[in-house]
């Protein structure tokens, strides 16, 4: 169905009607009727509706109101019943009976609130509102119009009516958000170029001219006028220009342009505002680009330089220097007197500097002899000398931009790049190691810029400066400044270190590893972390206690772990002479271990290695004490080892079955310690290593040099059980070789050395293995009784011997 038309009076000073009520013309739904069903069996409120609607259609309004009546009377919740009544209300109002009218569109609405007709009769609802000068509840009902209609002509037409009465309400604020509404429909819009209207004189009556510039603009959409077009674009432009707004208005004043009729100064002006504002929003090529399509347009004298200097800045910011350069140089010559031509000469440094021209310090020099005559006191100058220092100090030639900013006075450096002057003038002193004036710079930076990011690092530089002027707790001042208020800086991390250096050279050892602990825990990867983990290590070392020996091993791995190369030498050692100090055998042998691995040849304390071989040997790890005392074992040479390792490695060697090195071993031993207490025990292991070759004549005879030096003691007998042993063994050989005779004699021997030794010495653990050892010699030989006897005192006294 066509949507109502909206009167023309709405727009009219005085308060219109929203609707003619008064009309004869035919009222659309606001939402389309349900489709036609399919053919089935009427009943009798189908005929009834059928002929009211006849009537209806028919526009026999008078007539169709009695079947309507009747419907809605008799079947009061039939699917027909929310039409009924709506249509109930249109012959009513076509009928002028107007209170009958809004009581049946009110039983639409309240009846049937969600149904296809409460659209269309919440719209008839508003207008009566509406001229009733109700306005608030007018636009209660366009609005519930508005949210159930379909139609989004019928939607425009109660948001517009709702607008309307918004404002006829007093509510401003809704109202022109309802103008705006309808505006956003751009097609199809009676409306639209109104509420634009509307929307360009409530902004600007309430100093908002952002939404001033969306309606004139979208008046600019619309009109068809070009000279109504053409000012409205430029204005609406120079606002959007002084609102900085230079996107909209580059729109404007490119449509200006397309205007044919546009006059030469309105273009050239058009032009100049098409370049401000393709500058203002950052365009730079777009300003390059209307400036070479419009060389023709150009504006006078008095906005050329101007508009020349914004072409030269976007050649700069495209980085085309030497193009931004040539126009600078234009500027200059076409206008030598005009501030542009100052700016433009100015901007050419900025553009060299940019360049990196190698003859940028001869620039500065070069703009400051031209424009110092006129311009005495302009801040350009000074910046032209703070160019040449920054030129220096990007090239780190921190000495050559110190000299640059020697003698310039702080107070007249422009406020927005003074903390940077200040800050890398500091910097550079103390990089060239002016170490009084860096501290002066970078104190008047401190005090003025507090809250600066660059603050951490002059922190750091004024606390190095400090260090190198002996002011120690300065240094200590500054570094601590920065651990403290900004411990997440990089800076932080110099800070802690170079108080952790300060505090070493002072002997402030607890302090020292307080800094470089924190060091490395909040900057785990710093270049310093090697170093500052070696001086944590080498700190705790130095407190010389068993607990002090723990703490520095972890820090000392971390410190090989991060660079084995640098630290390994310095950190091994220690690591090592921590654990041999805690006595922690197996700590110290993981250490050694994890030396040798990193440096076949590490050179590790003789002590130390005799000290493991000798801890090993007594837990009976044999293998390990072999390990550790073979390094320090020099066959070659083996007056230059130890007796004592000697002794221990052959023994050792004896448990591991490396009877010939063994016997090597123990003859160094015995030839450099012949009258040493441990010289039987040596001997016992020798009869033992030849005893594990085969050599039975060579065991015997080491077995007897043995007994000759221990008369008695559990030595003797073990000499004396090994003497069995070989006599045994011995005996097996010659048996095996077929030698009966010879093998009884030696078992006889064997079996009588067991008994000497199982019978005289009472030892809990040599007795049990002497009678166990005789049991089985004298079974060998056939004496069962002998062999009964000793069994019966061996299972009597040692009952839990388990054997050998």
């Amino acid at each position: 169905m066509a949507v109502l038309a909206i009167a023309p009076s709405l727009l009219a000073q005085q308060v219109p009607k929203a609707v003619p009520v008064s009309s004869t013309d035919e009222v659309p739904r606001a939402v389309p009727l349900s489709p036609p069903k399919p053919a089935a069996v009427k009943t009798a409120d189908d005929d009834l509706f059928e002929y009211a609607t006849l009537c209806y259609t028919q526009k026999e309004y008078q007539i169709a109101i009695k079947p309507f009546t009747d419907y809605v009377r008799l079947y009061s919740k039939a699917p027909h019943a929310p039409e009924a009544w709506f249509k109930l209300g249109e012959c009513y109002l076509k009928t002028d009976k107007n209170d009958e009218a809004r009581r049946a569109y009110g039983e639409v609405v309240t009846r049937f609130p969600k149904s296809e007709s409460a659209a269309s009769a919440n719209y008839r609802l508003g207008a009566f509102a509406y001229n009733a000068k109700e306005f608030a509840r007018a636009a209660t009902y366009f609005e519930s119009c508005e949210k159930l209609t379909s139609d989004v002509l019928v939607k425009l037409a109660a948001a517009y009516n709702r607008a309307l009465a918004l404002k006829q309400a007093g509510q401003k604020k809704a109202a022109m958000a309802a103008f705006k509404q309808v505006a956003a429909t751009k097609t199809d819009n009676p409306y639209r170029e109104t509420a634009l209207g509307e929307l360009a004189a409530g902004a600007l009556e309430a100093g908002n001219k952002e939404e001033a510039l969306d309606a004139f603009n979208g008046l600019t959409a619309t009109t068809k006028d070009d000279g109504i077009l053409g000012d409205a674009l430029i204005k609406s432009g120079l606002i959007l220009n002084e609102l900085g707004k230079s996107e909209t208005a580059l729109k404007n004043f490119k449509r200006a342009l397309e205007i044919k009729d546009l006059s030469k100064d309105a273009r050239a002006v058009a032009v100049f505002g098409l370049i401000q504002g393709c500058y203002g929003k950052g365009d730079f090529k777009g300003v390059i680009d209307t400036y070479v399509a419009n060389a023709t347009s150009m504006p006078g004298d008095d906005l050329r330089s101007k508009l020349l200097l914004m072409v030269g800045n976007a050649h700069k910011q495209k980085q085309s220097y030497r193009q931004a350069i040539e126009i600078y140089l234009m500027i200059e010559k076409q206008s030598p007197d005009s501030p542009e031509s100052l700016e433009a000469g100015y901007q050419k440094l900025l553009a060299f500097y940019q360049m990196n021209d190698k003859d940028m310090p001869r620039f500065t020099e070069s703009f400051e002899e031209r424009y110092a005559p006129r311009y005495k006191d302009h801040e350009y100058l000074l910046m032209s000398r703070l160019i040449r220092a920054d030129w220096w100090f990007g090239k780190s030639d921190y000495a050559k931009a110190a000299e640059a900013y020697a003698g310039i006075q702080s107070k007249r450096v422009p406020e927005k790049v003074r903390a940077s002057v200040l800050y890398k003038k500091g910097f550079a002193e103390a990089e060239s190691g002016k170490w009084n004036d860096a501290i002066a710079s970078l104190t008047e930076f401190i005090n003025d810029y507090p809250k600066d990011a660059n603050i951490p690092i002059a922190l750091a530089q004024r606390g190095i400066s400090h260090k190198n002027v002996r002011a120690v707790d300065r240094a200590l001042a500054d570094f601590a400044a920065i651990t403290k208020t900004y411990p997440d800086n990089n800076a932080a991390e110099m800070a802690w270190y170079q108080s952790g250096l300060i505090k070493a050279e002072t002997r402030d050892t607890a302090g020292m590893i307080a800094d470089f602990e924190a060091l490395v825990a909040k900057f785990p990867k710093s270049a310093a972390a090697g170093d500052a983990n070696f001086q944590i290590g080498r700190g705790y070392f130095d407190m010389k206690t068993r607990e002090s020996y723990g703490k520095a091993l972890e820090p000392l791995r971390r410190a090989i772990s991060t660079d084995s190369e640098k630290w390994r030498e310095k950190a091994f050692p220690l690591l090592i002479s921590c654990q041999y100090l805690r006595e922690d055998v197996d700590g110290l042998a993981k250490e050694c271990e994890a030396y040798i691995e990193m440096k076949r040849d590490a050179p590790i304390s003789p002590a130390v290695l005799t000290f493991l071989g000798q801890k090993y040997f007594e837990r009976g790890n044999f293998k390990s004490s072999a390990r550790f005392l073979r390094r320090l074992s020099t066959p070659s040479e083996p007056k230059t080892t130890p007796d004592i390792v000697w002794y221990f490695l052959g023994l050792a060697e004896v448990e591991n079955g490396d009877f010939d090195d063994a016997i090597q071993s123990l003859n160094f031993y015995l030839e450099q310690a012949p009258q040493s207490a441990g010289h039987p025990k040596a001997m016992l292991g020798k009869a033992r290593a030849y005893l594990g070759l085969g050599k039975y004549d060579e065991a015997v005879k080491s077995v007897d040099d043995g007994l000759k030096i221990q008369k008695e003691g559990k030595i003797h007998a073990q000499l004396v059980l090994l003497q069995g042993d070989i006599a045994m063994a011995h005996g097996d050989a010659l048996a095996k070789a077929g030698d009966n005779a010879a093998a009884i004699l030696e078992w006889k021997t064997a079996a009588g050395n067991f008994v000497v030794v199982s019978q005289i010495y009472g030892d809990p653990e040599l007795t049990p293995e002497a009678l166990d050892k005789a049991v089985r010699a004298l079974d060998k030989l056939g004496e069962k009784d002998k062999s009964a006897s000793l069994r019966r005192q061996l299972t009597t006294r040692y009952p839990n011997y388990k054997g050998k």
